[in-house]
């Protein structure tokens, strides 16, 4: 993960940053990179999968519910098969379906789970990354 929030001034935008990065890493290690370029590094990750194994994939902050709505679950940070399974039962399948949950009722499902949960099908990452 990079966060370029700080350099912008000097480098452009992000996705200038991204291409550049790309091509640097194709130009001097010989090797591809897929890239997400988003608004948190959650919704980045799931970007960068999207078209591996050497593609770029942006997601603006307005389209970041249009993104990940559609998607399964499975996808986000922390929803591994046990989750999974557990918020089928909820009839939960697809992250938009789990956006229609409150806050209140995936806490008092899954614990402090439930707040990653809910924020996650948000967009919302605030782990910081680390250098």
């Amino acid at each position: 993960y990079l966060d370029v929030t700080d350099h912008l001034a000097s480098f452009g935008t992000a996705v200038r940053v991204a291409r550049e990065i790309r091509r640097r890493v194709r130009e001097e290690r010989q090797l591809t990179v897929s890239v997400g370029v988003a608004p948190s590094r959650l919704v980045a990750k799931i970007a960068s999968d999207f078209h591996k194994p050497d593609g770029l994939t942006v997601v603006p902050p307005e389209r970041v519910q249009d993104f990940l709505d559609p998607l399964p679950v499975r996808r986000l940070q922390g929803v591994g098969p046990a989750t999974e399974k557990a918020l089928k039962e909820l009839g939960v399948e697809i992250v938009r379906d789990l956006r229609d949950i409150s806050l209140e009722a995936l806490k008092g499902r899954f614990g402090k789970h439930g707040q990653g949960l809910y924020n996650y099908a948000r967009g919302i990452d605030r782990r910081s990354i680390e250098p």
